[in-house]
């Protein structure tokens, strides 16, 4: 499951911390007469706050890279990811694709993805657009807590949102590039994981 945690950005990051700390705080204060369910009960409430605190103060990054077998195009292969991640989080989503014809290309692909349901989306530069999938070529200056930022096959790219998902072909270049992002993701501590069974994705 993709997750759907919202997370705060860094400036608030020291009010959620002080949050938890006074929770963890209140716990230690417990009268010793108290009997020994209530402890049981305000640990597990103790170890839900601190992994939730740890999820909100980590980066999250997903990886769908086009299989080699995959026959159809990778056009195709991105809708299918980003059908999946629609279905699967209430964030609104910016894709950042390399240039103007790969976003031209891709909105028409999710225009003619499936005659049976809509994706939701618009091609725009503008960060004001209300609808839940943007088609962009411009990574947004700032970054809301919860917005899901989806690389198209950039091979540069570097972004500070909480949750970011990274669409990849099969081409070797680009597999290459997506490594060293990889790497990257590692050294900063962030949640990563990769997503190679295709059937997760695109349904039978």
């Amino acid at each position: 499951m993709i997750d759907t945690t919202v997370r705060d950005n860094s400036s608030s990051r020291a009010s959620i911390f002080n949050k938890y700390w006074r929770s963890i705080n209140t716990l230690v204060t417990l009268k010793v007469s108290q009997k020994n369910m209530t402890y049981k009960l305000y640990y597990v409430i103790f170890i839900n706050k601190l992994q939730s605190f740890n999820e909100l103060m980590s980066k999250r990054v997903d990886f769908f890279i086009q299989p080699d077998h995959f026959e159809q195009t990778f056009h195709t292969f991105g809708c299918h990811v980003i059908a999946f991640l629609f279905d699967q989080t209430i964030r609104p989503m910016v894709v950042l694709c390399t240039n103007d014809d790969v976003a031209k290309q891709l909105d028409q692909s999710l225009w003619l993805f499936s005659p049976h349901r809509l994706i939701p989306h618009d091609h725009s530069n503008l960060s004001q657009t209300k609808t839940p999938i943007r088609i962009t070529t411009q990574h947004p200056e700032s970054i809301h807590s919860d917005v899901l930022v989806v690389n198209y096959n950039n091979s540069v790219f570097d972004s500070t949102a909480s949750h970011v998902a990274e669409i990849i072909s099969n081409q070797e270049s680009d597999k290459l590039s997506a490594r060293q992002r990889y790497r990257s993701y590692q050294t900063s501590q962030s949640t990563i994981e990769t997503h190679t069974d295709v059937r997760e994705i695109i349904p039978a």
